[in-house]
């Protein structure tokens, strides 16, 4: 799975990427440049249903309603010289990658931009339905 979060500019302003090999594992984009393992209480069903939500701290995961991942981002953890800027960016549009095969659907919870609100869950979140598929969209603007 790989989500990438972009400002009105077409700026990166963040992004995930999960593999779902033995381990499952994630990659913080431009944080750390290094898979590490997603915590072992990843829900044992099949179809799994993603939340993702870039917070003002960082980063949080949920699958299945179970919270995989809560990064708070922060010069420790982040490798990447401009970590900083990038992560602070405001969030106009995000987009699955075209090598993202595991993402079936999407369904945006939230948005709150100046002046508009469609709200039904977090502030930018993400919802991915997961399983194999190889033909993702290559873009989605909000």
């Amino acid at each position: 799975m790989r989500v990438f979060f972009q400002d009105d500019n077409g700026n990166v302003a963040g992004g995930i990427y999960v593999h779902f090999l033995q381990t499952p594992s994630y990659m913080v984009r431009l944080c750390f440049n290094s898979y590490k393992p997603l915590p072992d209480n990843l829900p044992k069903v099949q179809n799994k249903l993603w939340r993702i939500k870039r917070t003002d701290k960082g980063l949080k995961v949920t699958c299945n309603g179970v919270t995989v991942l809560d990064a708070r981002l922060r010069e420790q953890l982040c490798g990447y010289s401009d970590w900083s800027i990038v992560w602070s960016r405001e969030i106009s549009q995000f987009y699955i990658h075209t090598y993202d095969t595991a993402s079936i659907s999407y369904r945006i919870t939230e948005i709150t931009l100046p002046g508009f609100t469609l709200a039904e869950g977090g502030s930018g979140a993400l919802t991915c339905s997961v399983s194999d598929f190889s033909s993702p969209p290559d873009s989605i603007t909000w």
